[in-house]
């Protein structure tokens, strides 16, 4: 990475970091741009350089996480498997929540105080489904099955997800046992 490139990068994360920590402090509604700009030392045209609206900055790790697990999957599938391989991926991205427990619960709190939050974090849930169903049907999934397969996988992420920022356990055990619960999905095999 250019000097260049990882001066954007820390910009990006400062940006992040600044907005979530206004959020938490304040509430999302009550956040400005002209707010996170100012915690963050850089301008309104900087700001918008990086992120579209205040949604996306509250994403930024988010978007990151979801990158890592694109990359974590395919370091993953030739040797498991791609049904393995986001499982896999899933359980070290959720290290990174256990590393952050109380950032994490803290970002939870935002989120599920603002409709507009959890409508993006909606959308944000598709991009993971889709890069699933994706790996899924290269591995030879028909899309049907892959869709299916790649929906009933996020249904148990955020069933874990759920449970975890409730009852604040373990939350990589509570993904093992999850996925045991489903096991490995299959294409279906249809009678000869």
């Amino acid at each position: 990475m250019s000097l260049r490139e990882r001066k954007k990068a820390r910009t990006r994360q400062a940006l992040g970091d600044a907005a979530v920590a206004l959020f938490v402090e304040r509430g999302f509604d009550a956040t400005t741009v002209e707010d996170i700009v100012a915690a963050a030392g850089v301008s309104r045209r900087t700001f918008f350089r990086y992120f579209p609206t205040k949604e996306a900055a509250f994403f930024a790790s988010h978007d990151d996480r979801f990158e890592d697990f694109v990359d974590l999957v395919e370091a993953h599938h030739e040797s498991m498997g791609a049904w393995a391989a986001c499982f896999e991926a899933f359980l070290e991205i959720a290290t990174r929540y256990e590393d952050d427990r109380e950032g994490s619960m803290a970002w939870r709190e935002v989120m599920m105080a603002s409709p507009a939050l959890q409508a993006h974090d909606l959308r944000h849930d598709a991009l993971f489904e889709d890069s699933i169903r994706a790996v899924l049907e290269r591995e030879g999934s028909s899309p049907f099955e892959a869709a299916v397969q790649a929906g009933a996988l996020m249904g148990v992420v955020r069933a874990v997800l759920d449970r975890w920022f409730r009852d604040r356990g373990d939350l990589i055990s509570m993904g093992r046992e999850a996925f045991t619960l489903v096991g490995p999905l299959s294409p279906v095999r249809r009678a000869s």
